[in-house]
Parts: structure tokens; sequence; C-alpha cells
């Protein structure tokens, strides 16, 4: 859970002491400040929103990333997991989510390559690409035994931070893609790169399953 100092900074209760842009997050992070493993965030005190650019799928053979869905019939867990989403999109995207931290989960090497080589024409100012910014939402069934490979990564913009040029004014999360074969940060039983990569998958998450996405929710960006 958030640390309670963090979590005093960012109280609604305590405007003077709201986190009021991503650097101060960032470098207490860094600095060792703070430890976040998960994130306490509700849906009433949180907005989320869904880059456009999102659901483009790429597929990366030196990367051993692919996030295309199977031709015919649909993968079930990308079916199942969009089907959460388009039922309670903050439940699904809220329930079980942690902050990539840099030490435990390869975040130069893994996660910002694939962040770059996803986001196509969008800019991206490397220079602070700090974990403490970004999340990780295992998608899935609340109840669920198995929490199952759909990850969903989100950079979170702390109340009073701007995005896309304006002042949120709430913690906002913005969806920035999909890993539904947990291919960034693998683990032993995730699906291999080589058995989700062939000619078969090659189909965009964007063009099967976007429509599941209300259009308020969706932005066009050309600086994240």
């Amino acid at each position: 859970m958030i640390n309670d100092d963090l979590w005093a900074s960012i109280s609604l209760e305590k405007p003077s002491e709201h986190i009021i842009n991503n650097h101060f997050f960032e470098e207490n992070i860094i600095n060792g400040r703070f430890v976040v493993n998960s994130i306490g965030a509700t849906a009433a005190a949180t907005d989320i929103f869904f880059l456009e650019n999102a659901g483009r799928s790429f597929k990366d053979s030196e990367l051993e990333f692919s996030n295309f869905d199977y031709e015919f019939p649909s993968d079930s867990d990308i079916m199942g997991g969009f089907n959460l989403i388009k039922e309670d999109y903050k439940g699904a995207l809220l329930q079980d989510t942690k902050m990539i931290q840099s030490e435990f989960d390869n975040f130069e090497q893994r996660f910002v390559p694939i962040l770059q080589k996803h986001a196509g024409q969008l800019s991206l100012d490397v220079n602070n690409l700090y974990s403490g910014s970004y999340l990780e939402s295992r998608v899935h069934q609340s109840n669920a035994s198995q929490v199952g490979g759909f990850r969903v990564f989100m950079k979170w913009y702390p109340m009073s931070s701007l995005f896309d040029g304006s002042v949120v004014t709430k913690d906002t999360l913005v969806v920035l893609f999909y890993d539904p074969y947990h291919l960034v940060f693998p683990v032993e039983n995730a699906r291999p790169f080589v058995n989700v990569s062939d000619s078969s998958y090659n189909i965009h998450l964007r063009n099967k399953y976007y429509d599941y996405i209300p259009t308020e929710l969706r932005r066009i960006i050309k600086k994240l």
C-alpha cells in the first residue's frame, strides 16, 4: 500500500500538500523516501484515460515482445481482459495495480525500450522516464485463483500536475499500452514469445477492441 506520508501528500483534505508535479514524486521514489508496492487508488478519486495510440500492436523479435491478437478465433486471454475493461474499466484497472520499481522490474532494460518502440510518432522525453511514474495493472476477475497474463501499463499523473497541457484535478492514470501475454516482465509460466509471434498473430488490438473504450475517455496527444 502507499506509504502514509505519500498518502498524506496527495490527500484531498490537504490541498497545500498536494503533489504539484511529476518530479516531486519521481525524485522521492528514486531517493528511497517512499516505498510503493501497490497503489490504493479508488474509482471515485481517480480519473483514467486511454491513449488512442495504446491500441497499437507491434512485434519486436530482439525484445521478444508482441501484443497482436490471433487472427481467428480471438485469443481468450485478450478477449477476457477487454471484456472486463468494457464492463468496469476502473474496477478492472485499479483492483491489482503496482508501481514499477526499477531495481526489481528491469525498467531500463525492458520497459523503456518497449515503451519507446510502442510510442511510434508519440514524442517521449527519455530524460524523464522514471520508474516511479509508471504502473502495471494485472487485469483479471476479482475472485480468480490465477491472475493470468493480461497486463496494462499506465502512467500516473498526480493531482495538480499537467497532462496534455491541462492541470488534472484528480490523480490520473493514462493507459499507454497492453501486454496481454505478460512479455514485458516475463515469468517462467508465461507464454513464450515464440508461441505468440507467428504470422497468424496479426490483428491490431486497436482495430478489434477499441470500440469497447468510450470515446470520451480516449485521448490523442503528441507528447507524453
